[in-house]
């Protein structure tokens, strides 16, 4: 069964933003698969904040475009994150490249 290609995070495109009231955000952005033998219906987003000794999904549902605004972290902490293509059966592909992004 052949599973969807892995998606490319964009170094450049992972920021963190900070308001005024301290809440931080992380905004993420990648490059779709460029050649999937299955389209791909959305991503799914996995953060690590244990030096990448496990991950959790946090988006809910796939997500149908290549960016996501990560809104539940925490100030002063280290994050890796990977992003997963889905096809539209759910089969995931394997794993992007890591993201790492700490937060002021």
């Amino acid at each position: 069964m052949a599973r969807p290609a892995p998606a490319f995070a964009k170094d450049q495109s992972a920021q963190v933003h900070a308001g005024r009231s301290q809440h931080h955000s992380v905004h993420l952005a990648w490059h779709p698969p460029a050649n999937s033998r299955k389209p791909v219906a959305g991503y799914n987003i996995y953060r690590s904040s244990n030096a990448g000794k496990s991950f959790s999904r946090v988006n809910a549902l796939p997500i149908p475009k290549p960016e996501y605004d990560d809104a539940t972290v925490r100030s002063g902490a280290t994050y890796l994150y990977v992003v997963k293509s889905v096809d539209k059966k759910g089969v995931e592909s394997g794993p992007s490249n890591k993201i790492r992004i700490t937060v002021p």
